[in-house]
């Protein structure tokens, strides 16, 4: 009988654990969802406040790495009155010169050879990266003191044909 309540009392121990973690790993989740969405709400004001050579009917908005996200950005761009028509592609793209917006999860392992691939096209590239400005990508996500920030590496704009407004670059932290 002492066995059977010791296996109980560390069966119970185990139970009360793994709850635990599995309540961590749920408010971790809902905790790394918040940043998500205000990415794809930047994203989706990014196609608002910048200019493209060629401005079509829609925008190819491309998401690499981030399935979450661009679900999220295609529910905005579903809302009515919501802005520009976007079209949101998960996934590798054929050629990332046919996406005005290439978003770049700084998970994506192959990221730098859909970065050099869209280098010199008119294509507004995006990541969540450490080093993404530096390597020659146009807006960066980054986090200052909890808060999310946005940095712009207008060289790489200017030679991707593109203009950014000054509202943009009023939120952003410029480099050059």
């Amino acid at each position: 009988m002492c066995c059977d309540a010791r296996r109980m009392s560390v069966l119970a121990f185990a139970v009360s654990v793994l709850a635990t973690v599995l309540a961590i790993r749920a408010e971790l989740a809902r905790a790394e969802e918040l940043p998500i969405k205000i990415q794809a709400a930047y994203l989706f004001n990014f196609t608002r406040f910048v200019e493209w050579p060629a401005d079509g009917a829609r925008l190819v908005v491309c998401v690499v790495g981030a399935e979450l996200l661009g679900e999220l950005l295609d529910d905005l761009a579903r809302r009515p009155n919501a802005g520009p028509a976007l079209q949101v592609k998960l996934g590798w793209p054929d050629n990332p010169a046919a996406c005005q917006l290439l978003y770049l999860s700084r998970r994506e392992p192959r990221r730098a050879e859909l970065l050099r691939q869209s280098r010199g096209q008119p294509v507004l590239t995006v990541s969540d990266a450490p080093d993404f400005i530096a390597e020659g990508g146009l807006i960066g996500f980054y986090l200052d003191d909890g808060r999310l920030k946005v940095a712009v590496n207008a060289a790489a704009a200017r030679a991707a044909g593109l203009k950014l407004s000054g509202k943009l670059l009023e939120v952003a932290r410029v480099v050059e």
